[in-house]
């Protein structure tokens, strides 16, 4: 049986997604308030927090991976790697 393809340890996976912008998290807020509050501005709530800490856990190690590599090449920041982190913005906006 073949092995599925492992990814190249040189790319980040998760760089290459588009962050979520501050104001998708506010459109949902607003959303949950326009449905009753209640319970979904507790979801809200909870997915907000998640989403914090997950960054806070992330964050780091993927600039540090970043830096590692670009210290291993001799390079630059490549614009891929310092603008997905540039972009998150700061946690809790």
């Amino acid at each position: 049986t073949p092995s599925p393809p492992s990814p190249p340890t040189s790319t980040c996976p998760l760089a290459s997604l588009p962050p979520i912008p501050p104001s998708r998290f506010q459109d949902a807020r607003s959303l949950a308030m326009e449905l009753g509050g209640g319970a979904l501005l507790d979801l809200w709530t909870h997915t907000v927090e998640r989403y914090q800490q997950t960054v806070a856990q992330v964050k780091p190690r993927f600039l540090q991976l970043d830096r590692n590599q670009n210290q291993g090449q001799g390079k630059a920041k490549t614009p891929s790697g310092s603008n997905f982190w540039d972009l998150m913005g700061p946690e809790g906006e």
